[in-house]
C-alpha cells in the first residue's frame, strides 16, 4: 500500500552547535598535538593515508617538527604535520616547509581551525612546483556537538595535490588496524554489558573510536568508556548539562560526597573539574592500551562493565539536570 505524500512522520533530528576547539584543548602543545598523535587514524581517514608509525616534537635541528610518521603500506612514505588551534599565519607556514625540507618528508599537512586565501594559494603553489615530488596538504579541523552529545573532530581538507585523485586514494580509507581493534574491544563491550542489564542503553552499534559513552538515564550525564594517552584505562562519569558555570556547580556538589562516593564504588577517583573546558568529568583510571593481548583485552572488557554498572548504581542517585543530591 502506497503511503501518501505529506503523511510520512517528521525525522526527529539533532541540532549540530560548533564547539571552540580550546574547549577541548586548553594548550595546542600540552594537549591539542598528543591527542591527535594518539587518533591520528581521524587525520588519515580525511587524508586517504592509513598511518603506520607517529612520533611527535621531532627535531629539525633547534626546531622540532609537531609530528612525524610514516605512512602504513609498502610506500612507507614520510608524512609530517604542522597543526596549530589559531587561524592560519606565516610562523607555520614557514615551520610546515623548514620541516618538511629538513625531515625529507614525502608529505606535509598543515592542520588549523581556519586558512587565510593567501596560505591556500601558498599551499596549491608548492604543489605546483613541486612536480609530484612532495604531496602538500591544508586541512580545517572544526569541532562539533549533536545536542548533547560528546565533541566531535570533524577534518576538511581545504587542499590537496593536483593529482592525488589519480592515485585511487579514496577520501575515505579501510579502517586502519588500530581502528578495527577499538571497534571489536567496544564491540564487546557493549554485547556483554547488555548481556549484564538489557535496560541500561538500547545502543546496537559502536564506532571506531577509541572511546564509547553510554547514557546514564539523566540529561547531561554519560558514562564512558576510553583509552587515554600514556596507555591509561579510564571509566568516568562525564557531565555536561548545558553551561560551563551548571556544570561546574554540579561537579563541585558532586565533590563534595567524595568520601561517601569513593566509599560506596570502592576506588579513589580522579576528580577532574577541568576548569579550562566546558564539561567535567570524575574518572577512575587502570592501566590498559589496545595493543593488549586478547587475554588481556578481555580482562579489560570485563573490567569496564563492572565499573560502569557500579557507577550507575553509586551515582544514579546523586545526578539531575538541576543538582546533584
Amino acid at each position: 500500500m502506497a503511503v501518501e505524500e505529506g503523511n510520512l512522520p517528521a525525522p526527529e533530528l539533532g541540532n549540530m552547535t560548533p564547539v571552540p576547539l580550546r574547549e577541548v584543548w586548553p594548550d595546542e602543545a600540552g594537549d591539542f598535538t598528543p591527542w591527535l598523535k594518539e587518533n591520528i587514524e581521524h587525520l588519515g581517514a580525511a587524508l586517504g593515508i592509513s598511518f603506520d608509525t607517529i612520533d611527535a616534537e621531532v627535531a629539525v635541528g633547534k626546531y622540532n617538527a609537531d609530528l612525524w610518521g610514516q605512512e602504513e603500506g609498502p610506500s612507507g612514505r614520510s608524512i609530517v604535520i604542522e597543526n596549530q588551534l589559531t587561524e592560519s599565519n606565516h610562523d607555520h607556514l614557514g615551520k610546515l616547509i623548514t620541516y618538511a625540507a629538513g625531515l625529507k618528508s614525502d608529505i606535509a599537512v598543515w592542520v588549523a581551525p581556519r586558512f587565510w586565501d593567501e596560505h591556500l594559494d601558498a599551499i596549491r603553489y608548492l604543489n605546483e612546483t613541486a612536480g609530484g615530488h612532495r604531496y602538500y596538504f591544508a586541512v580545517q579541523i572544526e569541532m562539533f556537538r549533536i545536542d548533547q552529545s560528546q565533541p566531535a573532530p570533524l577534518f576538511r581538507v581545504s587542499v590537496h595535490p593536483n593529482n592525488w585523485a589519480s592515485q585511487n586514494r579514496p577520501l575515505r580509507p579501510p579502517h586502519s588496524p588500530r581502528m578495527e581493534a577499538y571497534h571489536k574491544f567496544f564491540e564487546q563491550f557493549l554485547g556483554m554489558l547488555k548481556q549484564r542489564d538489557s535496560s541500561i542503553t538500547q545502543m546496537t552499534k559502536v564506532g571506531y573510536q577509541s572511546w564509547l559513552f553510554v547514557p546514564s538515564g539523566r540529561y547531561g550525564f554519560l558514562y564512558g568508556v576510553s583509552f587515554a594517552r600514556g596507555q591509561r584505562f579510564r571509566v568516568e562519569l562525564y557531565i555536561d548539562i548545558s553551561d560551563k558555570e551548571n556544570n561546574k556547580k554540579t561537579f563541585d556538589a558532586l565533590q563534595s560526597q567524595r568520601t561517601a562516593i569513593e566509599g560506596e564504588l570502592g576506588a579513589e577517583l580522579s576528580w577532574e573539574r577541568l576548569d579550562d573546558a566546558r564539561a567535567s568529568r570524575i574518572a577512575v583510571y587502570t592501566s590498559g592500551s589496545i595493543d593488549y593481548s586478547t587475554d588481556k583485552l578481555q580482562e579489560l572488557v570485563q573490567l569496564a562493565i563492572d565499573r560502569v554498572l557500579k557507577f550507575r548504581e553509586v551515582f544514579g542517585g546523586r545526578i539531575s539536570p538541576a543538582a546533584p543530591r
